[in-house]
């Protein structure tokens, strides 16, 4: 029991450093007045699947943001893309990032 609460933490204090990691270069390039790619991400909600969006948004192509799917809100400014929970992109993003930590 004591495992599975240590592991809750340590996924919980990951995904807010991956999130703080994305929020930092996003503002980055704002400031610079870098035009980023139109496009938001949606996930599922889960930790995977951030990870998928992340994986999506370094490899695929740059997004503007990542929102949970029942946070997001259309808009005519920015396209949306439904990103797919994929494990073994998840694990990819999850081992760089535990490398380089």
């Amino acid at each position: 029991m004591a495992n599975a609460r240590k592991n809750s933490a340590q996924r919980e204090s990951f995904r807010h450093t991956v999130l703080g990691m994305y929020y930092y270069r996003a503002r980055y390039y704002v400031q610079r007045g870098v035009i980023m790619n139109e496009r938001i991400y949606i996930y599922d909600g889960t930790f995977e699947g951030l990870l998928t969006c992340v994986y999506h948004h370094y490899y695929t192509a740059p997004a503007a943001g990542i929102c949970l799917v029942e946070n997001f809100q259309p808009s005519f400014l920015y396209a949306h893309q439904t990103v797919e929970t994929d494990e073994e992109k998840a694990a990819r993003v999850y081992d760089a990032i535990s490398s380089k930590i």
